[in-house]
């Protein structure tokens, strides 16, 4: 069992009952106070004359994860009269610390303080981390508002965990805040609390504001690590802003920061919303150099980036390289490809990579099907873009407004006017509502028919301007 992975060494500081101890209680878990006193008996008492004997214990159950039989082994002691000073509350709070017990940590806290056992940094800052790994940010910042308000000295650590749980909400602007008031408190903020901040401006799109922290990282004379400089990246790649991203990146090169997928990833995502393709292509090709293995996602944001240009000669060779790569494949990178030769106009490729999604057994969504439509209606293929909106409809996926236009719009291009119209007439069965591009396209189709002036005529009649 779990017991045989633990390291209990059997050392100086641990005696034969501290190691028969432990090892009982990772491997039985006991939830209660009453069920550890059954499962050890009298060897609680061994514990009496050594206080540290029974720090080394609950750290021990902290590190192997057990926090329960942690808290139920001190309960237990606290019942047959042991002493439970601040170090044995502390580690019980670093074991709800490790699997984001923030509620336990609390109500621990509070006990703690019934019983008139002083807290101290330590233990206040477990019980932070708790809080912060548990997404309570709110509860978090309470606990450090109550260690500046007291005597107590504080410690980085407990900054940095509201920092992170301050970013793990978005809360950029209260991130940055807390690295103020952790400076103004004469405390050294670490790499770990710029780290913090600058994932939190990620989050919120606050690529400026985290530029400026990597900076400010460099005044204070704190080495930037991948961490933080992915992070910086991030925040550039969700505004597009893919120059200094691209800058960031070679920083890290310049400085000797192992750059990896996460930081190479971030920088062709920025070139992909910026449509820079050429650049996204030259960091794909530069990622076996830097030693990073491309991945689902480097591919995936490369090949957008070539199909927002219409490159689809170029979306499709990246495509092929997934092969080689041994890169899955997957719906998004498919769609993506598939969208470039709908743009470029190359509907056989199109309908050829539909085909494939299914022989790679993806489930084709509303996305794939708009784009093959589209193609094909851009190819004047009107039978066969009919036929892959009844694909759509028999998978029971909703058309949209775009997958109608699409489709009528190669009616349009074929000059098939019946299908137009009955496709503009079948919209409101499928809940989809015309719009201008839908009469526009029926309108096309009609031209060489006297039935124009009929559809023209309802249009007018509908309010619809053209």
């Amino acid at each position: 069992m779990a017991v045989n992975c633990l390291a209990v060494e059997n050392t100086s500081t641990s005696s034969h009952y501290e190691v028969q101890t432990l090892q009982r209680l990772v491997q039985y878990s006991p939830q209660t106070a009453n069920e550890v006193r059954r499962l050890l008996g009298d060897t609680v008492m061994h514990f009496a004359p050594d206080a540290r004997a029974t720090t080394r214990l609950l750290s021990k159950l902290a590190k192997a994860g057990r926090s329960e039989a942690a808290l139920a082994f001190l309960q237990c002691c606290q019942e047959v009269g042991l002493e439970a000073n601040v170090f044995h509350f502390a580690a019980v709070l670093r074991a709800f610390a490790q699997n984001s017990g923030w509620d336990a940590a609390l109500v621990l806290l509070r006990d703690m303080e019934q019983m008139s056992v002083r807290s101290n940094v330590i233990a206040k800052s477990c019980a932070i981390t708790a809080c912060e790994k548990g997404g309570k940010w709110i509860e978090a910042l309470v606990l450090l508002k109550s260690m500046r308000s007291s005597t107590m000295e504080l410690d980085t650590v407990a900054f940095n965990s509201v920092i992170s749980a301050c970013e793990k909400a978005g809360l950029w602007q209260l991130a940055l805040r807390l690295l103020s008031v952790l400076q103004e408190d004469s405390l050294e903020a670490s790499c770990v609390s710029y780290s913090a901040a600058i994932s939190a401006c990620e989050k919120g799109t606050a690529w400026t504001q985290a530029l400026n922290l990597l900076d400010a990282m460099a005044t204070d004379s704190i080495q930037v690590n991948t961490i933080s400089c992915s992070a910086a990246i991030s925040a550039c790649a969700r505004k597009g802003e893919w120059i200094q991203a691209l800058q960031i990146l070679n920083q890290m090169g310049l400085m000797k920061v192992a750059i990896n997928e996460v930081a190479l990833s971030g920088v062709v995502s920025a070139c992909e919303k910026a449509s820079a393709w050429l650049e996204a292509m030259a960091l794909l090709q530069a990622s076996r150099p830097l030693s990073v293995s491309p991945d689902t996602i480097l591919f995936c944001a490369a090949i957008t980036a070539c199909a927002n240009r219409g490159e689809w000669a170029q979306a499709l060779g990246l495509l092929h390289s997934m092969d080689q790569a041994v890169v899955a494949k997957n719906l998004i990178t498919f769609n993506a490809v598939i969208s470039a030769c709908h743009e470029g106009g190359e509907w056989q490729k199109a309908l050829d990579l539909f085909e494939t999604c299914a022989s790679a057994r993806l489930k084709r969504d509303i996305v794939t099907y708009n784009a093959t439509i589209g193609a094909c209606g851009q190819g004047a293929q009107w039978e066969t873009a009919l036929w892959a909106l009844m694909v759509a409809r028999e998978q029971n996926l909703l058309p949209t407004v775009i997958t109608c236009n699409s489709a009528i719009l190669g009616c349009a291009r074929a000059r098939s006017w019946q299908a137009a119209l009955s496709l503009l007439g079948s919209s409101a069965l499928h809940q989809v509502r015309p719009n201008v591009i839908s009469y526009e396209a029926a309108v096309l189709a009609c031209q060489a028919s006297a039935t124009l002036c009929v559809l023209l005529s309802e249009v007018f009649n509908l309010g619809v301007r053209l």
